[in-house]
């Protein structure tokens, strides 16, 4: 009986998932339009650090609590230790961050800085409550929480737009939207087991292909703040990859769905199935990234403009280079769960890493402006990263049997073997 109810949620999880993409869009075009380039700027670096702290922290532990409730465990059990941890340091990070990067952008650093230690705090929790229902099958529950996470931040940046709250006000509109996910009660209806003692490991190697996955994905305001660009070329850099990066934001949404069933053909040795699937995506990433690239190409930066203003448009050259690489992370981050399915997180960071190497080589040698150096290595890293993980996937090699200790449950580990 569960199996019919998850296939019923599914729909509402993809509601969730375009209604949560298509607020964040209205909430920087509405932030952008009611602000100016310079003085979104410290909104632009804020979410961004936001946005690289969730993606390289928070979606593997995401995708660890998803794997481990699908076998029939409870991360909430014997897991609290880690997911405070990683909270914790998530949220330390983050403040850091926004600390360090903003001073030259505005005079209300410390007051970001509290919105940093709230915002992720809050993600850190709304993140493993995806991961308790996505693991359960409760995919229209997840759907309703991405609604109430993207109205809530629409909602109150409405609110302060007409009340002159400014860039502090915005601030405090993302910093209140993650705590919805108490509403939705994800720790009900937990088993008691212990889960996997492999988890730090999976967690950690997970963090570091994330790292490097992300900043390549995300960076690219912070990267050009660095390399002496203007407010406002931060701003368009910022503009041009959050409206861009809609393929890979819509995976991170979607990917929980796609990861139970992944887990259960491995557990019952599905090895051949898994290769072929990984075989088709490659192919179909990468033809989904020629037309990304194309359409950026001729309608990308007429895009920017009627979405937010002729200020923050782009060159149709970085327009391309950005829309065709983040369909190619899309498909990495989708080609990947076939290694997050088998633990083979350690493949997968090494993938990204030489991918981030890639990028970091093309900007440093790079003769071009700020925007367009950082689109050109963000594209080709991309490149690299998506044959990588699209080799490790389709490698006969890479698909050993379920390991006999990877949980410290014999039960579920009998299981997995296939008994």
């Amino acid at each position: 009986m569960a199996a019919p109810a998850a296939d019923k949620g599914t729909p509402m999880m993809l509601v969730g998932a375009v209604v949560g993409g298509i607020s964040a869009y209205l909430f920087h075009a509405l932030g952008g339009r009611g602000l100016g380039a310079d003085a979104y700027a410290p909104i632009g670096v804020m979410w961004t650090i936001a946005f690289i702290t969730v993606a390289v922290v928070y979606v593997p532990i995401e995708q660890w609590v998803t794997r481990e409730t699908t076998r029939g465990l409870n991360p909430l059990a014997g897991g609290r230790r880690l997911l405070v941890t990683v909270v914790l340091l998530a949220m330390a990070l983050a403040a850091l961050a926004a600390g360090l990067t903003l001073s030259p952008l505005t005079g209300e650093v410390g007051v970001h800085v509290i919105q940093m230690l709230v915002l992720v705090g809050g993600y850190g929790f709304f993140r493993v409550g995806m991961g308790m229902l996505e693991g359960r099958g409760r995919f229209g529950r997840v759907g309703w929480m991405l609604c109430a996470e993207g109205g809530l931040r629409l909602s109150a940046a409405g609110i302060v737009l007409t009340t002159g709250g400014g860039a502090v006000g915005l601030g405090w509109a993302m910093a209140a939207t993650p705590w919805v996910a108490f509403l939705f009660a994800f720790w009900r209806g937990t088993r008691s087991d212990t889960p996997s003692v492999a988890g730090a490991v999976f967690v950690q190697q997970y963090v570091v292909g994330s790292l490097a996955a992300h900043i390549l994905v995300a960076a690219a305001p912070l990267v050009v703040t660095y390399l002496d660009a203007t407010p406002a070329q931060v701003s368009v850099t910022f503009i041009v990859f959050v409206l861009f990066r809609a393929p890979v934001t819509l995976m991170y949404s979607l990917q929980g769905r796609v990861l139970p069933p992944l887990v259960r053909m491995f557990a019952r040795g599905e090895e051949e199935p898994l290769r072929k699937l990984g075989s088709r995506l490659l192919a179909l990433s990468a033809g989904l990234a020629v037309l990304a690239g194309l359409f950026g190409f001729l309608l990308g930066p007429q895009v920017v403009r009627l979405l937010m203003s002729a200020v923050f448009v782009p060159s149709a050259l970085v327009a391309a280079l950005v829309l065709s690489g983040t369909m190619m992370a899309a498909g990495v981050q989708l080609i990947g769960q076939i290694l997050v399915a088998r633990s083979r997180t350690g493949r997968l960071a090494t993938a990204w890493m030489l991918g981030l190497l890639t990028a970091a080589l093309v900007v440093w040698l790079s003769p071009h402006g700020p925007v367009l150096t950082v689109a050109i290595g963000f594209w080709l890293g991309e490149v690299v990263a998506l044959a990588l993980v699209g080799s490790m996937a389709m490698s006969r090699r890479s698909l050993p049997g379920p390991p006999a200790a990877s949980s410290g449950d014999g039960r579920i580990a009998g299981v997995e073997r296939g008994g």
